[in-house]
């Protein structure tokens, strides 16, 4: 029963932080040209692609829902610039025509914009109303590819019309520093007098907070269940795929272990260990398509208690353990996934299997 309650009780303190999406300064330009300040919902890029939630004055209002063809733009008083714009898009091998927010990179002559569908980056070039949609070569789990990305034959095309072509394609990276200095240096090229302009930022620190709960039955007295509620943090300097996680856990591990005693036979005892922690740990996600292995490396600070059966006995302590653990995600939805975990805090854990959720 302890470890069911742990578990509700983790879910009750994840859906409390999930609900409490934080609305922060910042300001739109409407299409007439008037801007209103008021307060922008911090969001994904891919929630920003069809719709912005904002508050014009007061925080504690109602939210209105502001969709593309509404302003002109939108900015984070601390961070970065968002643009409606309508391209082609061609990466499923068709031409469709969508409209939706990208954030804005530079604007000149060759404008760049950048958004995010999926797990996927896209940017989108626009030059005298003509688009071409830019993307990153995909790869399966197995390392194959899964679909050739085009975007250094794209910018190959756009350095051609400079004469003073001195901009290599193939050494420009696919994130928004490399494209934004790359069309910055062809907007230069070709119209020097012209007006031009970067808005490249320092990435900002990002959270999302997650739930998970699993286990694994081995045999009548070995089992396995854990449940954790954490917040998972982005630091600008950080690698893409790597992340902090600060949270909540809690592990239930039953066993059977066998003991000699002084008449040179053996008896089996029964061990349950209750762990409560809050971790801090780094975890580094190896691919970010559907199937998603991973490591996690940490400290935390740790509660343990000890139960044995045959003799009767309890066990209690504090400590600050070093934490590992081994895992595999595989993603239904973007935000739903189903989690296979092997985890060291102690001791050797069963590997649990379970349900989790990110918000």
């Amino acid at each position: 029963m302890k470890h069911l309650l742990a578990i509700a009780l983790l879910l009750c303190v994840s859906v409390r932080i999930s609900a409490q999406t934080p609305f922060v300064p910042g300001y739109l330009v409407k299409n007439n040209g008037d801007t209103l300040h008021g307060y922008l919902q911090k969001q994904t890029s891919t929630d920003l692609l069809f719709s912005l939630a904002f508050k014009p004055d007061n925080i504690n209002a109602p939210s209105q829902s502001i969709s593309p063809g509404d302003i002109r733009l939108f900015k984070y008083l601390t961070g970065n610039f968002y643009a409606p714009i309508t391209f082609i898009n061609t990466y499923d091998g068709t031409s469709v025509s969508q409209t939706g927010f990208a954030l804005q990179l530079v604007t000149g002559a060759y404008s760049l914009y950048a958004y995010t569908a999926g797990d996927k980056t896209f940017f989108v070039i626009i030059n005298n109303g003509s688009s071409y949609l830019l993307y990153n070569t995909d790869y399966n789990t197995d390392g194959s590819v899964n679909k050739e990305g085009n975007y250094v034959s794209r910018l190959g095309v756009i350095a051609s019309s400079c004469a003073n072509n001195h901009l290599v394609p193939e050494l420009v990276g696919f994130t928004a520093k490399d494209m934004s200095a790359f069309i910055f240096a062809v907007n230069k090229c070709i119209a020097p007098n012209t007006a031009y302009s970067a808005y490249v930022q320092s990435p900002n620190t990002s959270v999302q907070a997650s739930i998970y709960a699993g286990g694994l039955i081995v045999g009548s007295h070995e089992s396995q269940f854990t449940a954790d509620a954490a917040l998972r943090l982005t630091l600008p300097k950080m690698p893409k795929n790597l992340y902090l996680d600060i949270g909540i856990h809690f592990s239930y591990t039953g066993k059977l272990k066998k003991i000699p005693d002084y008449a040179n036979t053996t008896y089996t005892m029964t061990i349950q260990d209750y762990i409560f922690c809050f971790p801090m740990t780094l975890q580094y996600t190896f691919t970010s398509g559907r199937i998603r292995p991973y490591i996690v490396g940490g400290i935390g600070l740790t509660y343990l208690h000890e139960h044995t059966l045959n003799p009767d006995n309890n066990f209690l302590k504090f400590v600050v353990p070093g934490i590992g653990e081994a895992g595999i995600e595989g993603h239904i939805t973007d935000n739903f996934f189903i989690k296979a975990a092997w985890r060291y805090e102690l001791l050797a854990q069963y590997p649990s299997v379970g349900l989790g959720y990110s918000f």
